[in-house]
C-alpha cells in the first residue's frame, strides 16, 4: 500500500492464473525468514487474517467472493474446494484458528487452507485454535465411558459409539449440530459420484476420527482425502506468530498470561520468557513438540486403553498426564480440574468476567511493545458483524471472530439518547415494542400478530446469517515492517463499510469507549437506504442514530486500489484531527472540534489541508457513520452515528 506504483501490482492479471503446464508462481516476494513464528515482512507484503470459520463453509466462500487478495480460480459442482490461489503476489494468510464444529464444510475448508499451505508454504500461516486442539481428545475418549472433569455432574452414554460421539460433541465440545452437520457434509461430497446411498452414523464417527487419527479407516468411497488433515493442519499450525510489528494469538494476552511457558516432556513447572520473541520461539516450539508426541504415540497408547492399562485424561485432566499430547489439550483449556485458571493465550479474550469489553492493561502493552509489536489480531471471542478494535496504552487490539454476527441487535427507532446510557438487554420475543432486535427479524417484528413459531423460523443454524463478510489487510513498508490495518466488508443490516485504522498516536475514535461504555468500532459506514429515506419512521430497522442529515464520505467500490486511496483520504483526515503526534487527549478533541465544520452547500464535511477529498466528491458521497457497539458476552447491541455527530458522544 505504500508503493506509488500499488497499481500496477494489484491489477496484475497473471498472478495466480494456472497456465496448461503449471501453476505460474513468483520467486520474487521477500527474503522471508520464519524461525518458529517469527519472519520478516519486508518487500510490502500485504496480510489477509481470518478467523473462526468453523467449518461454515458458505461464509467462507462469501469471503473469497468478496477478498481482495484470495480467490477461488476453479469452481463447479464437482470441484469447489481445494483450489484456492492469491491475487497478487506479494499476498500473504494468517488464519486464527478454529476451523471445525459448527457449519456443514469442515472436510472441504481444511482442504482449502492445507491445500494452499502446500503450493505456498512460506505464505500460508495457521494459528492453533481451541476448537483445532480439543478433536485430540477424540480417539482416546471413544474409548471412554466416563465424564469430563469440567462437568463431572453428566453422565455419558454408552448404549452405542455414534451417541457416545454426538454426546462428546454436544456437551464436552460446543458443538450441538456437527456430527449432522459431518453427514450432510459427507453425503454432499458422495453426489460426486452420482451415489444416492445415505450416509450412516458409522461412516460420520470414521470421519471424525479419521482426522486425528492417520490409522482410522474412511468411508470407502472418500479413498483418504481427507484422512488425517486436521493433525496436518496442527502439524504446520503456531501458538503465536508475529509479522513485521502484528502480533497473532488465537485468545489473548494478558496479564495472567504473558510471559509463560507451560509444562513441557522435559519440564514439570511453567517456565517464563522475558522477550516476546523468545516467548514466541519457545511456545511454538514446545507445541510442535506435543503434535509430535501424539502422532508418534497414538497407535499404542490407544493399544493399552483397550487392554485396561492405561487412562484417559478427560475425568482427571492435568498437565503430568501419560496420554499423548495432554499438556496441549490442557493448555487448550480455560480451566485445571481444581477450577484454576489456565494461563493460556488460547482460551483467553478481552472481555470481562461480565462479558464487557477489557483492553490490554499497560503492562501488557509495555511488554508487547518492548520488542516492537504495535497490534495484536485475536479471535476465539465472538464480536458481533465487524471486528472489535481496541486502542489502549499505544497498542491496538482487532478482534476478527464474527461467528454470530446474526444475533448483533439494532434500534427499531431513532433515538439519539441510546447512547448516553448502557442499552436495556431484555428482548424477550421482539415483539412490536422492543426497542433492540436482530436485523434479520425486523420485518417480523413490524408485525404485531407475529408468535413463536414464526420466531423459530427465522433462526437457523448458522449464526453468521447470509448477510456478512469482513477481510482484515495487514500492508507493511518494505523499509520499516510497520504496518497499516484495512478492515473492510458488509454488516449484519446490509451496510457496507471500509476504513483504515489509524495509528495510535492520531487516533481519535476508532477503538475507544465512551463514558456509557459503548465501543467505537468502524468508520466509514454507508447507512442501507432504509436509514436515509426517513428520519421520522417508528418502526422497520432504521439503524442510525442521527441528529442532522448532511452528506459525506463513504466507499462504494470492489477496487483495492480504490480503498487504499479512500484509506489516504482518512490518514490525512485523522492526521489534521491531533496536528502533534505528542499532543494529549484534551488538545486532539479541540482539534477535532475546530475542523468539524461544513461547507455552506452541505455536501461534504470540510477538512482543512485535505487535499485528496475532491477525488470523492460526488463519486461517494453517502451518508458516512461510524458504527458503535454495546457488548454483554454474546449480547451485541449496535448502532451507527453519524460522522458530523460522533464528537459529541466523547464531550
Amino acid at each position: 500500500f505504500d508503493n506509488p506504483n500499488y497499481s500496477s501490482i494489484f491489477n496484475n492479471q497473471n498472478v495466480g492464473r494456472n497456465t496448461k503446464q503449471s501453476m505460474l508462481k513468483f520467486s520474487n516476494f521477500g527474503n522471508a525468514k520464519n524461525k518458529n513464528g517469527t519472519f520478516d515482512a519486508g518487500g510490502g507484503k500485504l496480510v489477509a487474517y481470518v478467523t473462526d470459520i468453523e467449518g461454515n463453509f458458505n461464509y467462507w466462500n462469501r469471503y473469497l467472493q468478496n477478498s481482495k487478495l484470495l480467490t477461488r480460480y476453479k469452481s463447479n459442482e464437482f470441484e469447489n474446494y481445494g483450489n484456492l490461489d492469491f491475487k497478487v503476489n506479494n499476498a500473504h494468510l494468517v488464519y486464527g484458528g478454529d476451523v471445525c464444529d459448527r457449519g456443514s464444510g469442515d472436510l472441504r475448508f481444511l482442504r482449502d487452507l492445507l491445500s494452499l499451505k502446500d503450493r505456498y508454504p512460506d505464505r500460508v500461516h495457521f494459528i492453533m485454535g481451541n476448537r483445532d486442539i480439543n478433536k485430540l481428545r477424540l480417539p482416546f475418549s471413544m474409548l471412554h465411558n466416563g465424564g469430563v472433569y469440567w462437568l463431572p455432574q453428566l453422565e455419558s452414554p454408552s448404549d452405542s459409539i455414534p451417541h457416545r460421539l454426538q454426546w462428546l460433541l454436544s456437551r464436552t465440545m460446543g458443538c450441538p449440530h456437527s456430527f449432522e452437520f459431518r453427514r450432510s457434509e459427507l453425503q454432499s461430497l458422495r453426489s460426486r459420484q452420482r451415489s444416492e446411498v445415505c450416509v450412516g452414523d458409522d461412516e460420520v464417527v470414521d470421519s471424525f476420527l479419521s482426522l486425528v487419527d492417520p490409522q482410522q479407516p474412511q468411508p470407502a468411497d472418500l479413498k483418504g482425502e481427507f484422512a488425517g488433515l486436521l493433525l496436518k493442519y496442527l502439524e504446520v499450525a503456531k501458538i503465536a506468530l508475529v509479522v513485521g510489528d502484528v502480533l497473532f494469538v488465537h485468545g489473548a494476552v494478558n496479564d495472567d498470561n504473558m510471559r509463560k511457558l507451560p509444562p513441557s516432556r522435559s519440564c514439570s513447572e511453567w517456565q517464563s520468557a522475558d522477550n516476546l520473541m523468545d516467548w514466541v520461539d519457545a511456545i511454538n516450539a514446545w507445541a510442535t513438540d506435543e503434535v509430535r508426541d501424539y502422532r508418534a504415540n497414538i497407535a499404542g497408547y490407544l493399544k493399552e486403553m483397550r487392554a485396561g492399562k492405561v487412562s484417559c485424561w478427560d475425568p482427571v485432566g492435568g498437565f503430568d498426564h501419560p496420554q499423548p499430547s495432554s499438556r496441549l489439550l490442557q493448555y487448550g483449556m480455560g480451566w485445571m480440574a481444581d477450577k484454576s485458571v489456565v494461563p493460556t493465550v488460547i482460551y483467553k479474550s478481552y472481555l470481562s468476567t461480565k462479558g464487557h469489553v477489557a483492553p490490554p492493561s499497560r503492562a501488557v502493552a509495555e511488554w508487547l511493545r518492548a520488542s516492537g509489536v504495535r497490534r495484536i489480531a485475536v479471535g476465539h471471542q465472538p464480536q458481533g458483524d465487524a471486528p472489535l478494535v481496541l486502542d489502549n496504552h499505544g497498542l491496538q487490539v482487532i478482534s476478527a471472530d464474527t461467528s454470530y454476527a446474526k444475533s448483533v441487535e439494532w434500534p427499531r427507532q431513532q433515538l439519539a439518547a441510546l447512547l448516553s446510557r448502557e442499552p436495556s438487554l431484555h428482548t424477550s420475543k421482539y415483539d412490536v415494542h422492543d426497542v433492540w432486535v436482530p436485523y434479520h427479524l425486523s420485518d417480523l417484528c413490524n408485525n404485531e400478530e407475529s408468535n413463536a413459531e414464526n420466531n423459530e423460523k427465522c433462526s437457523p443454524f448458522d449464526s453468521r446469517g447470509e448477510q456478512v463478510t469482513i477481510e482484515v489487510v495487514f500492508s507493511f513498508a518494505a523499509e520499516t515492517n510497520s504496518s497499516r490495518c484495512f478492515i473492510y466488508g458488509r454488516l449484519s443490516q446490509t451496510s457496507s463499510f471500509a476504513f483504515e485504522i489509524p495509528p495510535s498516536e492520531v487516533n481519535p475514535y476508532i477503538g475507544k469507549m465512551t463514558s456509557s461504555g459503548w465501543v467505537v468500532k468502524a468508520y466509514g459506514v454507508q447507512a442501507p437506504p432504509s436509514a436515509a429515506s426517513s428520519s421520522s419512521r417508528t418502526h422497520a430497522a432504521p439503524l442510525a442514530v442521527e441528529v442532522d442529515q448532511i452528506k459525506g464520505l463513504a466507499l462504494q467500490t470492489d477496487s483495492l486500489e480504490d480503498i487504499v486511496r479512500y484509506a489516504e483520504m482518512l490518514h490525512h483526515h485523522y492526521h489534521h484531527f491531533s496536528h502533534h503526534s505528542s499532543c494529549d487527549d484534551s488538545d486532539r478533541l479541540v482539534s477535532v472540534e475546530n475542523t468539524r465544520n461544513t461547507t455552506n452547500s452541505g455536501d461534504v464535511i470540510a477538512h482543512r489541508n485535505n487535499r485528496n477529498i475532491n477525488e470523492f466528491e460526488g463519486k461517494n458521497n453517502k451518508e458516512c457513520y461510524y458504527l458503535l457497539q454495546w457488548n454483554e458476552g454474546h449480547n451485541f447491541k449496535s448502532c451507527l452515528v453519524h460522522e458530523k455527530d460522533i464528537y459529541e458522544h466523547f464531550l
